[in-house]
């Protein structure tokens, strides 16, 4: 993508030389399209869609432009020739995926017969963002890393993204589901819980950003901010520190979640679907200009689903709604409001399962993992949230541009039930306690940041500079009726009633307020194929958490520099090998068990890779080693789950691979492998040299679609994928190992506008995960906590798209 817009940066300058097309796009297949005649921009959108085929021009050059249409089947070249005929545009294929549309040129003849064309002026508007949609598996531009549109090919560090065509492809119904895919992560570490997003990469739990800032997500099991994964355009996965641009943060790196946004292209889509468990889902989105000259756009999507899991007497419910507004007055003013509102009635079961009668012997038998081992009538979690997000972009000039967001959001949640914690000597009865946790929460976040192109003699510069702010308040209380109830599982099921919980006061309840504040400055320094990244950040950092059952009352107070520098050259032929350096900083709002703050947490990672995108592929091919530390690390407390402990220093070291690919329209591809040892060097306890809980040290994964262009079977789309998840430690001594598990995933996809026109836009498909329903746990925390995997899931989708 860099490699194109150069080249058609120097055109503009220099003025072009007509050449053939490249030999794919002047002899490729026909296509069958069928675009009726209308407005231009909306028959260059359906061109866009059967075809695959990238368009690169400013939206002004087809306003108010009307197109004949196109229909049959047609090489794309024909088809695309047929819609601009009478506009007085022109389509010249810069690549055999991507097409500049300009106006046709009044020609000249140079002295050795090749034909002149006049000066081509690209705006702004055909550079790829990356926040806008993308088509197929592979995204060229990413954010995340650098806070400028940059490149991932010319990014000196590992970052992944997961396009909306992937999650559309595999149907996942949450974040987690939509990571399974990518080299080391674990987004589903609860198992079939779905209503936690909290996922770990190299060995730590990393942090979620929504759009460029933060979001208040691990409070908790079911107490986190839990972003509607249908309201996402993209998501961002940037592994190793990143303390520099984002401040206080974890070693592991971040999970930005983009959301859809307005386009000034009409369109959208209604989605149906029905599934295992007797799951319900419809949704819809709907975006295009709200005036003639498309300075207000908008966009709103929703989604309301319901459906029990796995798990007897458990059920799932949510409402969203996401509107969103831009106003955008000109070509460098771009002002973009989001709302977003989501209601859980019904957040499914939390719960675990122990190890005995599992993963270990149990004498009396096995226990059956979709089984309810707790209190069905006393269950209750509920979640509410809403927020605000304001994005707003000047560019003043070729130099200057700056941008200002922000964000307000709260997060409501009750997890309330009974809890099975172990077995009696008896190894019949199995134990457990009643508990309550309520939180509320209101989080705000700010950042306002300048950015300067410039040139110094051959050196080219992309500065950011800024300053953030993350802001959090709430009150957090945890009630126990401190009462070890008995079942003999093996003889009842259910176990019979006990009467309900029975509280009395809280054995926690505390307020707790933070404020976190970052100066940070980058740059990007671009030298031939040589890239340098340097950066640089002064935190400070203060909270107070007040004790409501004794009035104690706990400050902090912590400032901190951190550093980054990574070097990166980007040969011709497309590989792009670097080295990189990064540290973190995060003073961690929240307590322990007891009430206590958690004490600030530093990080540095070293990591050395190579990025591989051949010339004229839509491919990407990254490998990473890396070593990566913590000190002060916060890891899951084994006597209270709902919280977690520091146990020291935590060292990670690991390979990382991953293969992303979307070939002639009809192929994806994905394949990751990664390898992690990460190892408790500094504890105060026996678990120093042991591994943390959770982590698998082999994971892989591979995922093919593959759609039939023409022939009997045209219209028809095939996905398999297999996903292997490696052995791990269920207990803080390394005596416990949970065993492996190779899932298996599928899908089938019909198009239904092969069959005639008039179902144009109209696609049935049915997935399958863990297609061959294995029963596994997942992972542990202790013998008696364990979470059991999510078993065969099916579900069947029918959507509109125009």
């Amino acid at each position: 993508m860099a490699a194109l817009l150069g080249g058609m940066a120097w055109c503009a300058q220099h003025g072009a030389t007509a050449q053939p097309a490249a030999p794919a796009a002047e002899q490729g297949a026909q296509i069958r399209f069928s675009i009726p005649a209308g407005p231009l921009d909306q028959a260059l959108t359906g061109f866009a869609a059967a075809s695959g085929i990238q368009l690169l021009y400013d939206s002004s050059l087809t306003h108010g432009r009307q197109s004949p249409g196109a229909s049959g089947a047609l090489p794309p070249r024909e088809a695309l020739r047929r819609l601009l005929a009478g506009s007085g545009l022109e389509g010249q294929f810069t690549s055999p995926q991507a097409v500049m549309l300009r106006p046709v040129p009044q020609q000249g003849s140079a002295a050795d017969g090749s034909v002149i064309l006049p000066e081509v002026n690209v705006t702004a508007g055909l550079q790829q963002r990356a926040w806008q949609p993308v088509r197929g598996y592979v995204a060229d531009v990413a954010a995340t890393a650098t806070k400028t549109d940059t490149p991932i090919l010319e990014t000196p560090q590992s970052i992944s993204v997961v396009t909306r065509d992937q999650m559309d492809d595999q149907q996942v119904q949450n974040v987690g589901q939509a990571l399974r895919y990518s080299a080391g992560l674990e987004g589903e570490y609860l198992g079939a819980y779905g209503s936690n997003d909290e996922a770990y990469s190299r060995g730590f739990a990393m942090d979620y950003y929504l759009d460029g800032m933060r979001v208040l997500h691990n409070a908790g099991p079911g107490a986190g901010t839990q972003i509607e994964s249908f309201n996402l355009e993209r998501i961002e996965v940037l592994r190793g520190p990143s303390s520099v641009l984002y401040g206080a943060g974890s070693p592991a790196g971040i999970i930005n979640l983009v959301s859809r946004r307005p386009s000034d292209q009409a369109g959208g889509e209604v989605r149906l679907q029905a599934g295992s468990h007797d799951r319900l889902l419809g949704g819809f989105t709907s975006t295009g200009p709200l005036n003639a000259d498309k300075t207000l756009l908008y966009r709103m999507t929703g989604v309301g689903w319901q459906g029990g899991t796995q798990v007897d007497g458990s059920r799932q419910q949510r409402l969203s709604i996401s509107p969103a507004l831009t106003w955008r007055p000109d070509d460098r003013t771009s002002w973009t409001i989001i709302g977003q509102y989501a209601y859980d009635p019904e957040g499914g079961l939390y719960s675990y399962i122990p190890a005995s009668g599992t993963i270990l012997p149990n004498p009396n038998g096995t226990l059956d993992l979709r089984r309810n081992y707790g209190d069905q009538n006393s269950y209750n979690n509920t979640r509410r949230q809403y927020g605000i997000t304001s994005l707003f972009e000047h560019q003043f000039n070729d130099t200057w541009t700056v941008r200002q967001n922000f964000r307000y959001y709260h997060t409501r949640s009750v997890l309330d039930g009974y809890y099975p914690q172990f077995f009696a000597a008896n190894q019949r009865n199995l134990l457990g306690v009643y508990t309550r946790r309520g939180m509320e929460y209101d989080g705000y976040t700010a950042d306002t940041h300048a950015q300067a192109r410039f040139r110094t003699g051959p050196v080219n510069h992309t500065v950011v500079g800024g300053f953030d702010y993350q802001g959090a308040s709430g009150e957090n209380t945890w009630y126990s009726d401190r009462t070890l109830y008995s079942c003999d599982v093996f003889t009842y099921n259910p176990c019979p009633p006990t009467g309900g919980p029975r509280y009395g006061n809280p054995v926690l309840r505390n307020t707790q307020s933070l404020n976190r504040y970052g100066l940070y400055l980058q740059d990007q320094i671009a030298w031939g194929g040589w890239r340098l990244l340097l950066g640089g950040r002064q935190d400070w950092a203060d909270s107070t958490t007040r004790n409501l059952l004794n009035n104690a009352t706990t400050k902090m107070d912590d400032s901190a520099f951190t550093g980054r520098v990574g070097l990166l050259y980007a040969f011709d032929v497309g590989l792009s090998p670097y080295v990189s350096y990064a540290e973190s900083f995060n003073p961690q709002s929240g307590t322990d068990a007891g009430g206590s703050p958690f004490k600030p947490t530093t990080g540095r990672q070293y990591e050395l890779g190579v990025k591989y995108q051949p010339p004229g592929w839509n491919m990407l091919l990254t490998a990473a080693v890396y070593d990566l530390r913590q000190q002060n690390v916060l890891t899951p407390d084994p006597n209270n789950t709902l919280f977690s402990v520091q146990t020291g220093e935590i060292r990670s070291r690991g390979v990382d691979l991953e293969a992303k690919a979307s070939l002639n329209r009809n192929i994806n591809l994905l394949a990751s492998y990664s390898y992690l040892d990460n190892t408790v060097t500094r504890a105060n306890d026996a678990t120093q040299g042991k591994h943390p809980v959770l982590f698998s040290a082999h994971r892989a994964s591979a995922w093919l679609d593959y759609g039939f262009l023409e022939g009997p079977a045209e219209g028809l789309r095939l996905g398999a994928g297999m996903r292997y998840l490696g052995p791990s430690w269920g207990d803080t001594a390394n005596t416990l190992r949970v065993p492996s598990a190779t899932l298996f995933d599928a899908r089938i996809s019909y198009d239904l506008g092969a069959l005639g026109p008039s179902l144009q836009g109209l696609t049935a498909v049915v997935n399958a995960t863990n297609l061959a329903d294995k029963q596994y746990i997942r992972g542990c925390y202790t013998e008696g906590q364990c979470f059991v995997g999510l078993g065969r899931t099916i579900i069947g989708t029918l959507s509109y798209r125009w």
